[in-house]
């Protein structure tokens, strides 16, 4: 008999990587376990599982998605009413631990994406024993290079993926981008694949860093922003065409693992992070990670970068490693597994 898991997820149809991730998890285990979605809840939610006969409730979980204190209460009912729940902790911050913390001690196991991140919530004072490490999965991305990749030399195109968000480190790629044109590649150029999601038009803040990363661009023909909604088989192939895509990430106030650099890794080029947190479940042998985010840093890793091509082949194969490794078929094994290991442990 199938495990009948409700998965809840409020950001379910929004354009984020929470929802991405959900989504892939789902299709991945259609053949696993018998799925229930729910992505709006109130304090009747508990009666509801109650009523479809739920095995295991399943919250994807970042501190803005809920409201409190109605969610502690939910997670509360649940476990009071003897149903298991597996908690995916999406992201981390210091100003809100207290909150995800009592969440936190609600639940059976909680499921985060990395080693770093499962030792950020022991040292908060979660259980060793209550975290599991499940990697986020990759997806596979069918015939993704229409386009043939025409190098040209001494002219690298670098290229950006994600949300145009203060935490991406936007404008320091392209002031190392301008400083590298200027000094070292008078052809480089930039390709940001950057769109606003619908869910943030009118919010103030963003809206004054909108206008901050359009000062950025204005003047510079060498740098494109491409604002654009593409499905991600169509980022794919535009990632394809770059020499080099980078994600410099910095410490923002609430920090998860990188969705956007496995599509970067599905690309099949040589990918540079920032070496923080996003990215801590891939290693200096997959990506070629910076200690810190400034212009320096990232004109120093694009130039290293660039003039090795052993260093380029080795990234990308150790990436592809990583990404067959960890695909989605891969990880909804992992899932099956976990899922029945915690009912049995909590039957």
């Amino acid at each position: 008999m199938m495990v009948r898991i409700a998965m809840v997820n409020p950001h379910m149809g929004k354009e984020c990587g929470i929802n991405e991730y959900t989504s892939d998890l789902i299709d991945s285990l259609k053949k696993q376990a018998e799925i229930i979605t729910f992505s709006d809840i109130d304090l009747s939610f508990p009666k509801k599982i109650l009523l479809k006969n739920i095995d295991i409730v399943h919250f994807q979980y970042e501190y803005s998605m809920y409201k409190f204190p109605e969610i502690s209460m939910i997670i509360k009912n649940i476990k009071d009413s003897k149903i298991p729940i597996v908690l995916t902790y999406h992201s981390w911050s210091e100003q809100t631990f207290p909150f995800d913390g009592l969440i936190a001690s609600y639940s059976t196991r909680i499921v985060v994406h990395s080693e770093k991140f499962k030792q950020i919530l022991i040292r908060q004072g979660v259980a060793p024993t209550d975290i599991e490490v499940i990697p986020m999965g990759c997806k596979q991305v069918p015939e993704p290079f229409i386009l043939p990749h025409n190098k040209q030399e001494n002219f690298p195109r670098i290229g950006f993926f994600g949300f145009p968000f203060p935490n991406k480190g936007m404008p320091f790629l392209i002031d190392a981008i301008n400083e590298l044109k200027s000094s070292i590649y008078p052809d480089i150029t930039g390709d940001f694949f950057s769109h606003f999601p619908s869910s943030t038009v009118n919010n103030p803040s963003l809206i004054d860093y909108q206008k901050e990363l359009e000062s950025k661009f204005q003047g510079n023909k060498h740098l494109t922003w491409h604002k654009e909604y593409k499905p991600v088989r169509d980022i794919v192939n535009n990632l394809h065409q770059m020499d080099i895509n980078i994600v410099p990430y910095i410490n923002f106030e609430s920090n998860g693992i990188s969705s956007a650099v496995k599509i970067m890794l599905a690309a099949q080029k040589p990918v540079i992070t920032s070496d923080y947190i996003h990215f801590s479940d891939l290693t200096n042998s997959e990506v070629y990670k910076i200690k810190s985010v400034d212009v320096g840093a990232i004109k120093n890793a694009i130039q290293t970068v660039l003039s090795s091509e052993v260093l380029q082949r080795k990234l990308v194969r150790n990436s592809n490693l990583f990404m067959n490794k960890n695909n989605w078929k891969h990880i909804a094994e992992k899932y099956k597994t976990f899922y029945q290991k915690v009912i049995t442990d909590y039957s």
